[in-house]
Order: C-alpha cells, then structure tokens, then sequence
C-alpha cells in the first residue's frame, strides 16, 4: 500500500542549495526566499497517503545522517512511504517560513530521494506479548502507512475508552494504555470480541485490563491493531504449573503454558505423569484441595475417587436420568459435556489439553478468577492381581511375552510390579 511518488530518475536543477541548518537560520531571520535544501532524514512527522487530501509526507531533516533535526520539511509532495530514515533528500525550490520555535517549508513542494536508507524494523518474536508503550515504539518505527505487519502479537493495556461499533457481532474500537484512566497511547480499531465458554461475546469496558491480539500497524501518529480480537481482564493469561508427589512419580508439561482465550484452538499443551517402580497414574486433579496439614481435609486419592465416581454415575445416565439431573443441578448440556470430555482426558497419565479444557477445568473445581491453573498428578501403588481394570472408557489387558506377564494400559506395558517396561 506504499503511495506511488514522481520518478526519482530525473533531479530538479537547484541553483541555490543550502543544508537543513542554513534554512533554519534563514527561516529564524525571517527570509522567505526560495531554495533547494538537501539534508538527511532522521524522523518522520506525519504520513499521508494518496487517498488522503494532501497526498504529502513530512518529516525532520538533518544535516548528517543521525544527526539532530534541524528543519521539517512539511507536507511536501511525491515521498512514497518506503523512504527509509537515513535518506538523503532534495525539497525542491521551498519558500522557508516559521511555526512557533520550527523551521519549516511552506506546504505543496516536492522531495526528491536522492540516496535512499531502507528502514529496517526489528520485529519480535511472532505471537510475543507487548505492552501498549512497546507496541507503539515498534508501530512508530514501521515505514508504511496503514500497513499491518505480517506476524500477529498481543498487546496488553487497560482500556481507557471504548467505542461500540457493532455490537450485535461483537465489534468494538478500543484505547489502551500501560496504566488505568491515563489517556490512551494505542488502538485496537474495529476488534471483534471474543466469546466465552457459552459462546457469548464479552464486551470491553472502560478500565477492563485487555488483550489485543492481530497484526500491528502505523495510522500517520496512531499505532493500533485493525480488525483483530480483543478479549477482556477476566481471561487474563491462564499459566499452567504441574506438580507431583516425588515418593510417587514426577510429571512434566510440554508446549506453551501460558496463553489467553485469543490464542483459540492455536494453543494447546502436554501434560505427562511418570510413576515410580511399585505406583500406577490415577488422574490429574487442582492441588489446592489437597492439604496434608490438614488431618481433616481430602487427599488426592479421595479428590480422584470423588471425581471418578460422579464420572462413572453420569457416563450410565439414561437420556431421562441425565435431564433429571440436569435440572436438579441447574446445569447445561454443554457445560456438563465439556466436564465429561474433560475427565476422559485427565484419567489418562499423558493427555493434551487446549483453551477450552483450562475453561472445563475451572468449571470442574468450581474455580472462579484465577489464572494460574495447577495441575497434579494422583498415583497410587499398584493392585496386586490386577486383571482387567476398568476405568471411564479404557481397559488394561493381560500379555505374555517370552513367559512374562505384563499389563498393556493406555497404549503402555507395564510389569506385575507396576513398572513401565515399553
């Protein structure tokens, strides 16, 4: 979308050429005569495209490269916006003038790239998390006008003003900035609002702590986000911690570990449960409700078995029993799917989770506002004379190899002692 700008093939011939500094000094004196100035540029002002009404760009000139501005030229014609700092330019026959304390061209002269300085914009990782200060300081480094950049980032902010576009599809302009009720330093322009669990858009409101996720971009001054999503504070970054009894097994986390409800179905992680010689993996529950201290509070096995037992009450339901229990509950049917879907996956030692399994999982433990999740790892000595064990929808079976008896669970073989052989 770079603006198209005259040939930078042929140079105007400038009988009177005079450096950024001379044409300040001659602009202070009050001269207003008409020159060629030649200098570096080292900022740029404004940006206007060709679609704009001035079909202009301004910017601070310098007489060397990375030198102090000394001198806009403002709203000359034919600079397309790939002029890079570092450029050295030629306004062509300028008429000089004052603004308060700036030397500046009058407008409507032409700027002439003389020897070009590509800017180069270090990006950061795709889908890093950005501060509004940061998201601005890398939008106002970007060369282009209103052109989005191809890796997609979060940047997080409060929102100090919102404007509601289109509600009924959950589109809204939001303003953030680093701290609450301090203006606002970047936009998310017509962002769509992301839903919860039931599939509601949450709409932003002033003061909310936001997530803007989508492509940055340059607006003349403004830095913003353009037709992206936006989620609110309630879905603050879910990070997930694992922990594990060290006597019983340990167990690991795979995968990116903290992320929002913007990440969607694009995230998900890994957990995995190892037992120690003599235990076998129960399922994965929240450690807050294990207090060994406590002589009077549940331990994880009686958390598991508790869990467990509903499961295997609720999965034997007739379609008549279920809505009974539904309306006894007060529960819907997607809630109690997605609880269901949950524990088939947290009965299993090494299982994959995603954004709506963290929502299950806080629905599960009854947990309300809080974004740092806890997983752990229930396991248990393993029962003698184990045949087939039946637990939620999977099944050990017995196996012989070479005279020795195994268990095959979960897709692995373990010895009479409990052991993971293969």
């Amino acid at each position: 979308m770079a603006c198209m700008c005259l040939s930078m093939q042929v140079y105007a011939d400038c009988g009177s050429v005079i450096t950024p500094s001379q044409a300040a000094t001659k602009a202070a004196n009050g001269d207003q005569g008409t020159y060629c100035i030649e200098g570096y540029v080292v900022s740029t002002v404004d940006i206007y495209c060709k679609t704009s009404t001035y079909e202009n760009q301004s910017f601070m000139m310098a007489d060397a490269q990375g030198g102090a501005p000394v001198f806009e030229a403002w709203r000359v014609v034919g600079a397309d916006h790939t002029i890079g700092i570092g450029s050295f330019v030629r306004i062509v026959d300028a008429t000089l003038k004052m603004y308060g304390d700036v030397a500046e061209t009058k407008a409507g002269f032409t700027v002439q790239i003389i020897s070009e300085v590509p800017t180069v914009v270090n990006l950061p990782e795709y889908g890093s998390e950005l501060t509004a200060s940061e998201a601005v300081e890398i939008c106002m480094s970007l060369p282009y006008h209103d052109q989005p950049t191809e890796d997609m980032f979060v940047v997080s902010g409060y929102a100090n003003s919102v404007v509601d576009i289109n509600p009924e599809n959950g589109i809204q302009t939001v303003y953030i900035a680093d701290e609450r009720g301090t203006g606002y330093i970047f936009q998310a322009w017509e962002c769509q609002n992301i839903k919860n669990i039931n599939g509601d858009y949450m709409p932003i409101e002033e003061g909310d702590f936001v997530y803007i996720t989508g492509h940055l971009s340059r607006y003349n001054k403004n830095s913003q986000i353009k037709g992206g999503y936006v989620s609110r504070y309630a879905v603050d970054p879910f990070v997930v911690r694992v922990s594990a009894d060290p006597d019983q097994g340990y167990a690991t986390i795979s995968g990116k570990y903290e992320f929002t409800l913007a990440d969607m179905n694009d995230v998900q992680f890994t957990l995995t449960a190892i037992p120690e010689p003599g235990y076998e993996f129960v399922m994965w529950i929240d450690p807050q409700f294990v207090n060994p201290s406590d002589p009077d509070a549940a331990t994880g096995m009686q958390v598991a078995e508790t869990i467990l037992q509903w499961y295997n009450t609720v999965t034997h339901f007739s379609e008549e029993q279920l809505q009974e229990y539904l309306a006894e509950e007060g529960m819907d049917m997607d809630t109690f799917e997605k609880t269901v879907a949950l524990i088939d996956k947290i009965i299993m030692p090494e299982t994959t989770l995603d954004i709506y399994d963290l929502e299950a999982w806080l629905s599960l433990n009854g947990i309300n506002d809080q974004s740092v999740l806890y997983f752990m790892p229930v396991f248990r000595p393993v029962q003698e004379g184990i045949d087939n064990v039946q637990r939620g929808n999977v099944q050990s079976t017995k196996v012989i190899e070479n005279g020795q008896l195994y268990l095959k669970y979960e897709g692995r073989m373990y010895d009479v002692q409990g052991a993971v052989v293969k």
